[in-house]
């Protein structure tokens, strides 16, 4: 019944397609009628087919027409006229034989060359009517009227029979129907006499007739062409479809059988014996009901009885043959014409192996591949369900966050196949270290998470519990594992946050936990630490300090200070530019609030660019005043400045920018430069140099200090920290350390700067007693904003 009714829809939709395509053809514009706009290339190309099929018997026709037209006018035309307008329309129609000829031994007929044919034929049949229309000026008789009706005569009939054999092209026919017609008319309209007016009009009258017959004729050739272009598509198409039906029933991945009133399957496909593991034989003609899986049969009698489709997947032992697995059954009632139904359609499918694919799936999604431990995902969710637990039981739970001590080294240096060893032994452990009742999972990389549900007792014995099995694991960790049979001794950090007595959510306890095991490894590795909100209050001012620091770097709420140094008359020769944050609700901030922050977050590099633009930007003011021309400023510069690429180009561009001169600034590097990578510092500093800037060295002594590069630097100064210019009144360790720095400085021809400098004694030791250059610190003054500071210049 559903044949025939895709027969019935399919004849339906061919009446509805033709009538279309009727209407379709009929309300094309004139121009695509006349074939001024793109057609179709296959209905070009038949009716270039069509034009050259015709074209014999028009071709020997014209001829025929022309050899009689020449004869009757014979007598009362020039023979030189008339020779030459034979010869003129026999070339022409030589010339259409060629291309016939030409366009027959051509195997390509088909787009894109079948438009350049057409244009070919509209050219020779153009020149065949224009060939025609000379006739009604070489071979018209003027005093011949007989003669002239017959001239007349067959020129109508040349471009009436030329017309309609060119008609399927409306160009190529209006065109030459046009070429025979209008020099008749033209020649009519020019010659005197009444008569020959009358027939000019009519000529014209005759030329719309036949272009009106040619648009129409050219209109029902391209609508039958789209007609039977469709009609052979349509067909084609049908046929094709049945075909994929039959084969697509007997290829389809599931099985599909037929069932009647009676439950007797009447039709089954190909598939549906192999996925039973039996034969077409033995089922058709099965009674259904005789099946012993009750779900199936009451799927095909609900299907049958309520008239709609069901849908059942299950675990299926066939009785027809030796199938288990899972399968999935759709059966739909099958009607007759009348709606009445008549039997049912079942589908069936073997499910079984995307069954076990979804088993697989959810694995992989909660598991972790390689440990086989519950994943993040999971551990998540078994997080949401102990918090929900915790809220309703008033229990405590506890979060353990472990992560391997130096496992990056094992994987560096032995491989990724050796460290997936260790990760697995681990999981292991960790698991044998718990209760069933709690949870192991991996959290990525070297890091696992163990959940410890319903600790009994109150927080403090929640804790407990909790340490003890953190201990325990952090000695099970700590046994010898067998790597690739070698030995090989790893620790672990263990963070730990305690849980239900306040609310938070899961993201919240995974911080928790992650920073109290950053605490552990701080302390040491190999240990346990518990959450601290201490810390983490630290933690959270540090950032909410950072994301001011941004905004004061935007804002521009950072001011420099200046601190004056001196030299041995004490008379000021420079200073020390100092950066200052003008907080906006705690006020003035010293560096030492911040500097860290920035050094840790990358905001220095910002910051230290503006306080070097700013630093030459005032060298350059002071350098237009010939009091202060002489100044020169300090600058300190991190390690994190100048381990940038662009460090040398941008200083030198900064310098330049703002007009400074370089020979009065000085940069202040401290000894933990000379860490890592010595050349590459050692090489930029000798770059700047090289344009006049100076360098100090801060806080000599205090670092880094190895003697070894103090003679290769490109050094101006060493600067002696002040915690041993404090110190030498009352300590002489520090008051040795101080005479020595400078006397070390002056022997490698370097300058000496003291700062911290706060007493008399201190400036008699260091500058009277052991010839210090330079001095700075509060005995001379403190850092003070530029306007103080040159009101300090001015009163020193």
């Amino acid at each position: 019944m559903e044949v025939t009714a895709d027969e019935a829809g399919s004849r339906a939709y061919e009446t509805e397609t033709a009538e279309s395509a009727g209407q379709k053809a009929r309300s094309l514009p004139f121009e695509q009628v006349l074939g001024l706009v793109p057609e179709s290339s296959r209905i070009t190309s038949e009716i270039v087919r069509q034009l050259f099929s015709a074209s014999p018997v028009g071709i020997g026709a014209a001829v025929l027409c022309a050899l009689i037209c020449t004869y009757v006018e014979r007598a009362a035309v020039p023979l030189g006229d008339l020779l030459a307008w034979v010869i003129l329309f026999l070339s022409v129609a030589l010339a259409r034989v060629g291309l016939v000829i030409a366009y027959q031994r051509s195997y390509s007929r088909e787009s894109p060359s079948c438009h350049d044919w057409l244009r070919w034929l509209r050219m020779t049949a153009m020149g065949t009517g224009l060939t025609w229309g000379l006739a009604a000026i070489l071979l018209f008789p003027p005093d011949d009227l007989p003669r002239q009706m017959i001239l007349t005569a067959f020129l109508a009939g040349a471009a009436a029979a030329g017309a309609l054999s060119n008609s399927a092209d409306a160009v190529g026919a209006s065109g030459f129907a046009i070429c025979v017609i209008a020099p008749f008319v033209t020649h009519m309209l020019v010659r005197e006499g009444d008569f020959y007016k009358v027939q000019g009009v009519f000529g014209l009258l005759y030329l719309g007739y036949i272009i009106a017959m040619i648009r129409e004729v050219s209109r029902r050739t391209r609508e039958n062409l789209v007609l039977r272009f469709e009609a052979a598509h349509r067909e084609e198409t049908l046929q094709l479809s049945t075909e994929q039906y039959r084969l697509l029933l007997n290829h389809l991945a599931v099985g599909v059988l037929h069932y009647g009133t009676d439950y007797r399957i009447s039709y089954c496909n190909e598939r549906l014996p192999g996925i039973l593991r039996t034969s077409m034989e033995s089922l058709i003609g099965r009674d259904v009901r005789r099946l012993s899986d009750r779900m199936i049969l009451s799927t095909l009698e609900r299907a049958m009885k309520e008239g709609v489709s069901v849908r059942y997947e299950g675990y299926h032992h066939a009785t027809l043959g030796e199938f288990c697995g899972w399968i999935s059954l759709v059966a739909t009632p099958s009607r007759d014409g009348r709606g009445n139904i008549i039997g049912g359609v079942a589908i069936v499918e073997d499910i079984t192996e995307h069954h076990t694919s979804q088993d697989e799936i959810r694995r992989l999604v909660f598991s972790d591949m390689l440990t086989g431990l519950p994943n993040r995902r999971m551990l998540l969710d078994r997080l949401k369900q102990a918090l929900i637990t915790c809220g309703r039981t008033g229990n405590y739970s506890a979060l353990l966050f472990v992560d391997l001590d130096n496992f990056k080294t094992l994987n560096d240096t032995r491989g990724h196949d050796v460290g997936d060893q260790l990760l697995k032994q681990v999981a292991v452990r960790l698991t044998d270290c718990v209760r069933p009742s709690d949870s192991v999972a991996r959290f990525g990389g070297d890091e696992f998470l163990v959940l410890l549900d319903d600790l009994r007792g109150d927080a403090e014995q929640a804790a407990a519990r909790a340490r003890k099995v953190g201990e325990k694991i952090l000695a099970a960790l700590n046994q010898t594992y067998m790597l690739s049979l070698s030995e090989h001794y790893c620790t672990a950090s263990i963070g730990a946050t305690i849980f239900g007595d306040r609310p938070v959510n899961e993201e919240e306890l995974l911080k928790q936990a992650d920073l109290a095991m950053y605490q552990a490894k701080a302390g040491g590795r190999n240990t346990l630490r518990f959450f601290d909100p201490m810390t983490q209050s630290a933690i959270a001012a540090q950032s909410a300090l950072e994301a001011d620091l941004r905004v004061a770097i935007r804002d521009r709420q950072l001011v420099l200070h200046y601190q004056p140094v001196v030299d041995s008359s004490r008379q000021v020769i420079g200073a020390e530019a100092l950066v200052r944050w003008n907080h906006p609700a705690r006020g003035l901030i010293t560096p030492n609030d911040f500097i860290g922050v920035a050094e840790l977050s990358g905001l220095i590099i910002p910051l230290g660019r503006w306080v070097l633009q700013t630093a030459c930007a005032q060298l350059a003011s002071w350098a237009c005043r010939p009091e202060r021309a002489d100044l020169t400023l300090a600058v300190n510069i991190s390690a994190l400045q100048i381990r940038q690429a662009d460090f040398v180009p941008e200083v030198l561009a900064i310098v330049q920018q703002c007009g400074a001169d370089p020979k009065r600034l000085k940069l202040e590097l401290t000894e933990s430069l000379f860490v890592d990578d010595v050349e590459d510092t050692i090489a930029k500093m000798t770059a700047l140099a090289a344009k006049g800037i100076g360098f100090s060295l801060d806080d000599f002594g205090t670092g880094y200090s190895s003697l070894s590069y103090l003679k290769r630097l490109p050094l101006d100064q060493l600067k002696i920290d002040r915690s041993f210019v404090s110190g030498l009144e009352s300590d002489d360790s520090d008051a040795s350390i101080c005479a020595a720095t400078i006397g070390l400085a002056h022997n490698l021809g370097l300058k000496v700067v003291a700062e911290g400098v706060e007493t008399d004694v201190q400036c008699y030791f260091l500058n009277t007693v052991h010839r210090c250059d330079f001095l700075q610190g509060y005995f001379f003054g403190k850092p003070l904003p530029l306007d103080e500071f040159e009101q300090h210049l001015n009163q020193v």
